[in-house]
C-alpha cells in the first residue's frame, strides 16, 4: 500500500491552471476588434476561475472530513487507486493492464503518471512519500513477475521505467526556443503592422498561393512564423509545448527540429497548392502545420514502439481519436478560416518522416542517435529558413513590391466567385486607402467593390454590409478622379452614418470646386438656392419639380467644410420656404454647431439635385445634417 497525502488548496497545478485560464481569456480579449465586449470576457473569466475554485474547495473539504484519500494498492491480481487527486472513488484494474508508473515533470509541477492502458491515473508528486515512485515501480514489476507470463511482462515494464527515467529528465530546449521565436515574431508584428489592415501580414511574408506561384518561394518559409492574433499564437505555443516536448524527449533536439521545420515547409506547399481551389484560402499563416507534423511523427513512433513507451511519451488511442475529431473535423466546421490543407499536409509529412526514422532505428532507445546525414539535414533546414527570411526582407524593401502583391491578390479574388462580399470589401478598402496606389490597382479595387456590391445586393440590399461595399466603391471612384459618380453612389446610401456623411461632404465639396453643381433626372427646373440669413434657413425653388426631388448641399463655416445637408422636396413644390434649423424643435437630423448659423460667414451650396422623384410628406422634407469629420485615410 502507498498512502497519499491530502491535496492542498493552492497546489502548483491549481495555480498553473489559474494562470492558463487567465492567459486564454486575455488572448481572446486581445483578439477582439477594438477590445469590445470586455465585460463579457471578464465575467466569463471570473465564473470559470470561481467555479473551479469552488469545486476544489468542496472536494478537498470532503476528503479531509473523510480522513484523506484511499491508498494506492498493488497485489498479484489487481491495481487500485483513487480516480484522481480530488476524488475518494477507488478504481480497480487488473494488474496486467498496468504498463508503467513514471514521474513526469520537474520540481513543484512533477506528477506521478500511472499508465493503465485505456485510462491513466495522475497525482501530484507532493502527495507521495519520498521514495514512493521507485517503490511503486518495484512493486508493480514484482506483481507482474508472479504471473505465469510475468517474466516477459515484468521485463517490458522495467524497460519502460528505465526509458522514462532516461528521457523524463531531458529539457526540451529546442521546443522552448521555437516558442520564444514565434512569440518574438508576433511582438514585432504588433509593433509594425497597422491594426486596420487585415492583409498587412502579406507584407511580412504570409503564404498567398497567388504570390508563391509567381516566384515568391520564401513565403513558404516565413508564413509559419507569423500568426493572425494573440489567441492564434497562444494556441500554437501551448500545443507546441505539449507535443514538441514529447517528441523532443523521444527523438532529440535535431530530429525534432527537422520534423517540425520540414513539416512546416510541406504544409505551406500544400496550402499554397490548395489556394488555387475555388474555396481555397487567400493567404495562410501559423506554425500549426509543423505542430501537426510533430503529431504525425508521434503517431508513427507510437505505432512502431508503443509497447515500450511509458505514458507521457506516447499517444493513447482514445486521445489520438479525440485530437483528430477536434482538429480535423470539428474546428474546420466551426471556424472556416482554419487551413485544413496545411494541417493535413503537415501531419502526413510528419508521419512519413517519423515512419522513416522508426524504420532506421532498431529500438526506441536509439531514436535520439544521429543517423546518416542528420547534422547536414539540420544545417540545411536552418539555412533554408535563414535565406527565406532574408529574401522576404529584401522583397519588402523593393519599391513597388507592395502594390504588385496587392494587384496579384486582387486579380485572384476577382476571378473567384465564391469569395464573400466582406472579403472583397476588405481588400478593396485596403487598396482604396493605400496612399501611393497606382491607377491600375485602384481600378482593380473598384472592380472588387462592384462585385461585392452585386453579391450583397442579392442577399440584402439594405444592410450595413451593402452600404460599406458601395461606400468603398465611391471612395475608389473619387480617388480615380470621378467625383460625380462617387457623389451619386454615396448619395444613395444611409450616409448619416459615419463615415459616409463625411465622405459625401468631401465628394460634394470636390465636385463643386471642379465641375459645379450636378443635376440628375429628366429635364426640368434648376437646382434650388439655399441661404442662411440672420440664423434663418431659406430654400427657394423657382419652378416646381413634378415628381419631387432630393437635394444634397454642402455646408461651410468659418473653419471650412462643416458637413452636408439633405432635403426632400415634395412633388410640385415651388417658392420659398423657411425651414427649421437642424437640431431645433421639431426638426429632423443631427444638430449642427450653433456658431455655423450665427457667425455671418456660413454658406450653403447645392452640390447634387436629384429630380428623379421624391414621394414624401412635408415632415420628411428636411433638412437633415451630417457633420464632417476628416477621414485620414482619404482626405487630402
Amino acid at each position: 500500500m502507498f498512502p497519499l497525502r491530502t491535496p492542498r488548496l493552492l497546489s502548483p497545478q491549481t495555480l498553473l491552471l489559474f494562470f492558463s485560464v487567465t492567459l486564454a481569456y486575455a488572448a481572446s480579449y486581445a483578439s477582439l476588434p477594438n477590445q469590445a465586449h470586455w465585460q463579457v470576457f471578464l465575467t466569463g473569466w471570473l465564473l470559470t476561475v470561481c467555479g473551479y475554485a469552488g469545486v476544489v474547495i468542496v472536494r478537498v473539504a470532503a476528503i479531509r472530513r473523510a480522513g484523506g484519500l484511499g491508498p494506492i494498492t498493488v497485489t498479484d491480481t489487481h491495481f487500485e487507486a483513487p480516480a484522481n487527486a480530488l476524488s475518494r472513488k477507488m478504481v480497480r484494474v487488473p494488474i496486467e493492464r498496468v504498463r508503467s508508473a513514471a514521474l513526469v515533470g520537474r520540481g513543484p509541477f512533477a506528477r506521478l503518471l500511472i499508465d493503465a492502458g485505456r485510462r491513466a491515473f495522475v497525482f501530484p508528486a507532493a502527495m507521495l512519500e519520498g521514495a514512493a515512485v521507485e517503490q511503486l515501480q518495484a512493486a508493480l514489476e514484482a506483481s507482474l513477475a508472479a504471473r505465469p507470463d510475468g517474466a516477459a511482462l515484468g521485463a517490458l515494464m522495467a524497460r519502460r521505467h528505465r526509458l522514462s527515467r532516461a528521457l523524463g529528465g531531458i529539457r526540451p530546449v529546442g521546443t522552448w526556443a521555437m516558442v520564444a521565436v514565434i512569440a518574438a515574431v508576433f511582438a514585432v508584428q504588433m509593433l509594425v503592422l497597422p491594426e486596420k489592415d487585415p492583409f498587412a501580414l502579406i507584407d511580412m511574408g504570409a503564404n498567398a498561393g497567388a504570390l508563391v506561384w509567381q516566384g515568391q518561394w520564401f513565403r513558404l518559409i516565413t508564413a509559419s512564423l507569423l500568426h493572425l492574433s494573440a489567441r492564434h499564437v497562444l494556441g500554437n505555443a501551448v500545443s507546441l509545448l505539449v507535443i514538441g516536448a514529447m517528441v523532443e524527449r523521444l527523438v532529440g533536439l535535431r530530429h525534432c527540429l527537422i520534423l517540425l521545420l520540414g513539416s512546416c515547409i510541406v504544409s505551406q506547399i500544400v496550402s499554397a497548392a490548395a489556394g488555387a481551389l475555388p474555396n481555397g484560402h487567400l493567404f495562410s499563416v501559423g506554425l500549426s502545420g509543423g505542430i501537426f507534423g510533430l503529431l504525425g511523427a508521434l503517431g508513427a513512433i507510437t505505432w512502431r514502439f508503443g509497447k515500450v513507451l511509458p505514458a507521457g511519451l506516447r499517444l493513447q488511442g482514445r486521445r489520438w481519436a479525440v485530437l483528430v475529431l477536434i482538429y480535423a473535423v470539428a474546428l474546420p466546421l466551426l471556424v472556416p478560416q482554419i487551413d485544413s490543407w496545411a494541417h493535413g499536409g503537415g501531419a502526413l509529412a510528419g508521419f512519413c518522416a517519423g515512419a522513416l526514422l522508426c524504420f532506421i532505428c532498431p529500438d526506441a532507445e536509439s531514436l535520439r542517435r544521429p543517423y546518416w546525414h542528420t547534422q547536414e539535414a539540420f544545417a540545411a533546414l536552418l539555412t533554408v529558413f535563414g535565406v527565406g527570411i532574408g529574401a522576404q526582407a529584401w522583397h519588402a524593401s523593393i519599391d513597388g513590391a507592395h502594390a504588385a502583391d496587392r494587384l496579384a491578390l486582387a486579380e485572384t479574388v476577382f476571378y473567384r466567385p465564391n469569395v464573400a462580399p466582406l472579403v472583397r470589401n476588405a481588400l478593396a478598402w485596403e487598396i482604396a486607402t493605400e496612399p501611393g496606389a497606382p491607377p491600375v490597382l485602384l481600378r482593380w479595387g473598384r472592380a472588387l467593390a462592384e462585385q461585392g456590391a452585386r453579391q450583397q445586393r442579392h442577399v440584402d440590399g439594405r444592410s450595413r454590409i451593402y452600404a460599406a461595399v458601395v461606400d468603398t466603391e465611391a471612395v475608389l471612384e473619387y480617388r480615380l478622379g470621378d467625383p460625380v459618380r462617387a457623389t451619386r453612389l454615396e448619395a444613395e446610401l444611409p450616409w448619416r452614418l459615419q463615415p459616409m456623411g463625411s465622405h459625401l461632404a468631401l465628394f460634394l465639396d470636390t465636385l463643386l470646386r471642379e465641375r459645379g453643381s450636378q443635376v440628375v433626372g429628366e429635364e426640368g427646373p434648376p437646382a434650388p438656392a439655399i441661404t442662411v440669413e440672420n440664423g434663418v434657413l431659406r430654400l427657394s425653388q423657382p419652378s416646381p419639380a413634378p415628381q419631387g426631388a432630393r437635394v444634397y448641399a454642402v455646408l461651410r463655416g468659418r473653419n471650412g467644410l462643416a458637413g452636408v445637408l439633405f432635403f426632400h422636396l415634395p412633388p410640385n413644390f415651388s417658392g420659398t420656404q423657411i425651414l427649421p434649423l437642424p437640431g431645433s424643435q421639431g426638426a429632423p437630423g443631427t444638430a449642427a454647431p450653433d456658431p455655423l448659423w450665427t457667425d455671418g460667414r456660413t454658406t450653403i451650396e447645392v452640390g447634387l439635385f436629384d429630380r428623379r422623384g421624391c414621394y414624401c410628406s412635408w415632415p420628411e422634407m428636411g433638412p437633415h445634417f451630417a457633420p464632417y469629420t476628416p477621414d485620414p485615410d482619404i482626405s487630402p
